[in-house]
């Protein structure tokens, strides 16, 4: 059981590699350099904004957890 999981899971992250892989090495060989600057800055945007949710959600339990020690120590 624990095999087929650790396989499926090896799989999905291979192939969702891969296809932004593919994707990256796509881009260049674009021929409209004004589409290619435009989806170069959306593709930024998209990976800025990802990283910046991405840690949004991982700090905010912990600032929860700072405001309700907070409440009842002082309450």
């Amino acid at each position: 059981m624990c095999v087929i999981v650790w396989s499926s899971a090896s799989i999905a992250v291979t192939v969702i590699s891969l296809v932004g892989l593919a994707a990256v090495a796509i881009i260049p060989f674009m021929s409209h350099r004004t589409f290619y600057n435009h989806l170069l800055h959306f593709l930024v945007a998209v990976a800025i904004a990802t990283l910046t949710g991405d840690a949004l959600l991982h700090l905010l339990p912990h600032v929860s957890l700072t405001v309700s020690f907070c409440v009842h120590v002082w309450t």
